[in-house]
């Protein structure tokens, strides 16, 4: 049995607005996912919702969105969902069976939206406030997995694309690892783990969990068949998550860690634009309302250098569409069809002998 190729995106928090950012990555890994599609590859294309402690409807919103944006995701995962809670609950009791998990008094920084510990004032992952805490909470022993994270980042030099992530994050285990809550006190939302002195699982942690719901586990037949993922697509806010936590995570239940986590750059509003003075970000459903999707995805995916930061103008996106799709294409279009009509009497020939390069 052939494995699947499976790329995914990020479950997405359901409360909240999406954004350029999130178009992004979902509009990346659509065109990935069509790539390896158009030439006869099985493709799993899977992104979803993260609705932990909050009102439920973010699935549809989310569905939404992609739909206006004519996105083809062939697996929706939704945290909120009995298949989420299975899965999360197996993969908890693999970590804990190998004995990386154990309850512990935790003191540290926290941050309240992504529910991740911190050693600075401002959260690794979304650069909003933490907040001091001291709780019970099961702890993951990310400590013992430096060496082992070393070596398997040697062994794989090409696990973070763009190699300047891969190098941050290298980086950042050889500075040193502290271990990390997955759990909280269940007064805060999120699924509770049984016979757990009510504890429920962070956010962050079902959140990762969701990339093996969407790939079938615990059924080990149909997690074969998916998983490991070949390509996981982040904005850099997540990368921490992604690139450290995860893979010692999935190691610790003898999991097979991603092929690869691409980590793309930030789209920022250009404050030179007349229609975007002042704005910090540039939400989904406002860009969807006033562009077709086919103008957002060529733009998207033809402005932003891979790895780099990007910003984003209403007049970029046209002179953009104007100048290589209505010019340019066009023209050489205008040419091979006009080279068809004089040399071929209207019937596009058959192709003549092919070279070694053109193969």
């Amino acid at each position: 049995m052939s494995k699947t190729f499976l790329v995914t995106t990020p479950l997405y928090p359901a409360g909240r607005t999406m954004d350029l950012g999130d178009c992004y990555t979902a509009v990346y890994g659509d065109a990935i996912a069509r790539y390896r599609r158009s030439f006869g590859q099985e493709v799993t294309a899977l992104t979803g919702t993260n609705e932990q402690g909050l009102q439920p409807g973010g699935s549809a919103r989310l569905r939404a969105a992609w739909t206006e944006l004519d996105l083809g995701y062939s697996s929706f995962v939704s945290t909120a969902g009995p298949d989420h809670e299975t899965c999360l609950l197996e993969l908890f009791q693999r970590i804990e069976r190998s004995r990386f998990v154990s309850k512990a008094q935790f003191s540290g920084a926290f941050c309240p939206l992504c529910e991740t510990s911190s050693n600075t004032g401002t959260c690794s992952d979304c650069g909003g406030p933490v907040q001091s805490f001291t709780d019970h909470c099961y702890v993951f022993r990310l400590f013992d997995f430096q060496e082992k994270l070393i070596g398997f980042y040697q062994d794989n030099p090409d696990f973070v694309l763009p190699r300047t992530r891969m190098n941050e994050v290298v980086s950042q285990v050889r500075a040193g690892l502290q271990n990390i809550c997955i759990s909280r006190p269940s007064g805060s939302s999120g699924i509770r783990i049984p016979g757990k002195d009510n504890q429920a699982f962070t956010a962050w942690f079902s959140g990762l969990a969701g990339y093996l719901t969407g790939s079938g586990f615990p059924n080990a037949a149909e997690n074969a068949r998916v998983w490991p993922a070949d390509v996981q697509l982040i904005g850099k806010q997540a990368l921490r998550i992604h690139a450290i936590y995860w893979p010692a995570l999935l190691m610790a239940a003898s999991l097979e860690p991603p092929l690869h986590i691409v980590c793309h750059g930030t789209w920022e509003p250009d404050l030179q634009s007349a229609y975007l003075a002042g704005r910090q970000s540039v939400p989904q459903a406002e860009i969807t309302a006033v562009l077709p999707a086919d103008y957002i995805k060529y733009f998207l995916l033809r402005e932003m250098p891979f790895g780099s930061d990007a910003s984003f103008a209403y007049e970029a996106v046209l002179d953009r569409v104007n100048g290589d799709l209505a010019t340019e294409f066009m023209n050489l279009t205008s040419r091979v069809l006009k080279m068809i009509e004089n040399y071929s009497e209207n019937m596009v020939p058959e192709p003549g002998d092919l070279e070694a390069a053109d193969e």
